[in-house]
């Protein structure tokens, strides 16, 4: 089996949302899913190949031949793995403890954990939250019971996960290397989404070995998601699930949780049947239902994963992780967001804190909206850009979407679009800009808000248009 791996560089904000697949609006997650990997390929290679070759097109999208695997993010260049279930902390967050039945301790159900020196961390993804509104057109104002609070995540975090394929060609092979390069995903690409994708050369997989013991213990690396033997989601957890034989769940020492969401099929232009999912981070613990007798889960299993729509990153297991046997885990590092730590936080100030960061959005965010509209509103300016079309405001939009990824914003702005001799605004590369217009446009890029300002223009103005 060949593996590739895929690092995912945030080049800006990404808003992605929990439903896989789904047009539901929902919270934002802090990975990227397999599915959204495999839409990439798919919106890259599928019309190609079905015209082309349509068994590389079954091996790659159909057959489950190849699983496009989650990313999940990245600290001190190691990947984080989902918090599992069974880690859980004392109400004052003093100390953590897996597989806790103390009544003074509280499940920990959010962030990933890495392996550092025989000690393992717990961190979370640096989020941010913008309020956002739909506009009234005639009146340039919010529009009345349409706002709303984006979570996002904040740019230049990495990603990695995998791809594997079980019987490559060079069709695939090559499918799977068009990723690399700049990409678009999430929800409102218009100011998130932009990301930077490598990915390596094939490699062998590391192939796990046949577990046999008395006691086995499963960590669900992605969600799981079953079907029973009349065809539909299952929600009753059996050790036949996962190929083990005269085996039982062990309650006490499971710790579990599930999940639905619909799917939309944008083919047939319907929902399919709301899908039912373990949460990656569950923790099952299987025994034998004799005494003395082991219980074993083959090779076959561990290496190709559990349950349905594993191409999509579900199913993938991994057995006995030796980060669970630790009974405690105390290590601080104050370069982690959130942290195994035994320094004391009160809730309040930690409260204040969020509360205050997300009002200075939301002011900042309003006052950059008001001081678009005064321009936008502006008879002079009105006059000035009459002629401009809707297509080159949107073009303007994406050299500012590519000016954000860069370390000096306002002058890679200022290189792409008014600069003498190659910017898009000068007179010799569109008719319907001129040297007044270029000027305006490089007094705002002068301002401390320049990105942010430009960027509401751009969406907003074009709207005034009636040309284009």
């Amino acid at each position: 089996m060949q593996q590739y791996t895929v690092t995912i560089t945030a080049k800006e904000p990404l808003v992605l949302r929990t439903q896989s697949g789904s047009e539901v609006q929902s919270d934002v997650i802090d990975y990227v899913q397999g599915a959204k990997l495999l839409g990439l390929v798919a919106k890259q290679s599928y019309a190609d190949l079905k015209i082309e070759n349509k068994e590389a097109l079954h091996e790659l999208f159909h057959s489950g031949n190849v699983s496009f695997g989650n990313a999940y993010p990245m600290y001190q260049e190691q990947i984080g793995l989902p918090v599992p279930f069974s880690l859980h902390k004392k109400k004052d967050g003093s100390r953590f403890t897996f597989f806790s039945s103390d009544d003074d301790k509280k499940q920990q159900k959010e962030g990933f954990i890495i392996s550092k020196d025989s000690e393992t961390l717990l961190f979370t993804v640096p989020q941010g939250e913008r309020l956002k509104s739909a506009r009234e057109l005639k009146s340039r104002r919010s529009k009345d019971e349409s706002m709303y609070l984006y979570s996002y995540i904040e740019r230049r975090v990495r990603f990695q996960g995998s791809i594997s394929v079980k019987e490559s060609s060079d069709e695939i092979e090559e499918a799977i290397q068009q990723l690399n390069g700049e990409h678009y995903i999430g929800t409102s690409k218009g100011e998130f989404g932009h990301v930077e994708i490598n990915v390596s050369k094939a490699t062998q997989k590391p192939l796990a070995i046949a577990v046999k013991e008395e006691q086995i213990t499963i960590y669900a690396l992605s969600d799981l998601i079953f079907l029973n033997e009349f065809g539909q989601y299952a929600t009753e957890i059996k050790a036949e699930l996962f190929g083990i034989k005269n085996a039982k769940l062990n309650k006490k020492k499971t710790f579990i949780q599930f999940k639905s969401f619909r799917t939309y099929n944008s083919k047939r232009r319907n929902e399919d049947a709301d899908r039912i999912a373990i949460k990656k981070g569950s923790v099952l613990v299987f025994e034998s239902c004799e005494k003395d007798q082991d219980i074993e889960i083959s090779a076959e299993v561990i290496n190709n994963g559990v349950g349905v729509h594993k191409s999509e990153g579900f199913g993938h297991i991994l057995v006995n992780p030796e980060f669970l046997q630790s009974k405690t885990v105390q290590k601080f590092n104050e370069d982690i967001r959130v942290n195994l730590t035994n320094k004391e936080e009160t809730t309040e100030s930690e409260f204040l804190k969020q509360l205050s960061e997300r009002n200075e959005i939301i002011q900042k965010d309003h006052a950059t909206y008001k001081e678009a509209e005064e321009f936008i509103k502006n008879e002079e300016n009105k006059k000035l850009f009459a002629n401009t079309s809707k297509s080159q405001w949107g073009a303007i939009r994406n050299y500012i979407l590519e000016a954000i990824g860069s370390d000096n914003q306002k002058e890679t702005l200022r290189e792409k679009l008014t600069d003498k001799k190659k910017g898009y605004l000068r007179e010799k590369a569109n008719a319907n800009w001129n040297e007044e217009q270029a000027d305006v446009i490089d007094k705002l890029i002068n301002q401390t808000n320049a990105v942010e300002l430009l960027l509401k223009i751009c969406v907003e103005l074009p709207k005034t248009l009636k040309n284009d």
